[in-house]
């Protein structure tokens, strides 16, 4: 199961996928882009169905309507997008902190989002980089950056310019 086979036998999607590069590993940290940011995964394994399909635990946000919503989760999703971010040295260890955490409630966007699930999965560190960047001014969260940077305003009259250098200083 540690790379990826499902009881042996690779499927032909993810055969597919092993040819285009994108064969992970057990435990890896895998991303897909998305519209103005990256999604963050745990790989487990490959299934047999649907073909490309991997199991995978996360912390999405979900759509308003899904009961999930927020949920960290262990569930099969495609993986034809996904790229890997990294390869954890221990990968048996941070599979049991995901999955030790499926079922948990509290996505927040700054806080507790799904790349800071992943890196703490990895790391034992709950960081996310897209998030800092945002706070930093880094092009790819420029969008972010604009939305919390209006909010950091109020925030700062509220509790200080200190008090958000801090929170840049914990979010990294």
């Amino acid at each position: 199961a540690s790379l990826g086979h499902v009881n042996g036998w690779l499927p032909s999607a993810a055969g597919r996928l092993f040819r285009r590069g994108k064969m992970f590993q057990y435990g890896d940290h895998i991303q897909r882009r998305r519209f103005g940011y990256d999604h963050h995964a745990i790989f487990i394994q490959w299934t047999s169905f649907p073909l490309g399909s991997a199991r995978v635990v996360h912390h999405p946000l979900g759509r308003r309507t899904n009961p999930l919503r927020g949920l960290i989760r262990d569930e099969v999703r495609d993986l034809s997008e996904y790229t890997l971010c990294q390869r954890p040295e221990d990968p048996a260890a941070t599979v049991q902190r995901a999955l030790s955490r499926v079922g948990e409630d509290g996505y927040n966007l700054v806080w507790s989002n799904c790349e800071h699930f992943a890196e703490w999965c990895i790391s034992g560190q709950q960081r996310s980089l897209q998030v800092r960047g945002a706070l930093l001014g880094v092009p790819q969260g420029a969008a972010f950056g604009a939305i919390l940077g209006a909010a950091s305003v109020p925030a700062a009259k509220l509790f200080g310019s200190h008090w958000l250098g801090q929170v840049a200083v914990s979010l990294g």
